[in-house]
């Protein structure tokens, strides 16, 4: 609910209908893990991203999300990646833009 504000879903199975309704129902989650969440695509990740606006830390690994869900997260803090074969630069770069202050 609206009071949750820490969340880890590693290795868990998660529908993008399920992320868009935790994502509209935990507005307030500072720190949110997905590492290894399984049925999570790009929609899913910009879910947490457009109604989570408090969060500034965020572990993202596997999964199939494409890199370009990152420049959807701003004000982040911490951030973790792992398990990613490849990352683009210019994602990553347009992310830590929209984090720096």
């Amino acid at each position: 609910g609206p009071t949750l504000t820490s969340l880890s879903l590693d290795e868990a199975f998660l529908s993008d209908s399920g992320a868009a309704n935790l994502a509209t129902n935990c507005p307030n989650l500072g720190c949110l893990s997905l590492i290894g969440c399984k049925g999570l695509t790009e929609a899913g990740v910009l879910s947490f991203a457009e109604s989570c606006c408090y969060l500034q830390s965020l572990q993202l690994g596997g999964g199939v999300w494409p890199d370009t869900a990152l420049r959807a997260f701003k004000d982040l803090k911490s951030l973790v990646i792992v398990r990613r074969n490849s990352l683009d630069d210019s994602n990553l770069l347009a992310l830590l833009m929209r984090c720096e202050r």
